[in-house]
């Protein structure tokens, strides 16, 4: 995301709605996922 976004309040932003929504999965060491389905 950060290649993408310029702004850096953005890509958190982003995560906030995609991981509740279920469209990303969070993994350990701060990197995140497609959710395996």
């Amino acid at each position: 995301l950060d290649q993408v976004w310029q702004e850096p309040v953005q890509p958190p932003r982003a995560l906030d709605g995609l991981v509740p929504d279920g469209l990303v999965e969070p993994l350990p060491g701060g990197t995140y996922r497609l959710p395996l389905t």
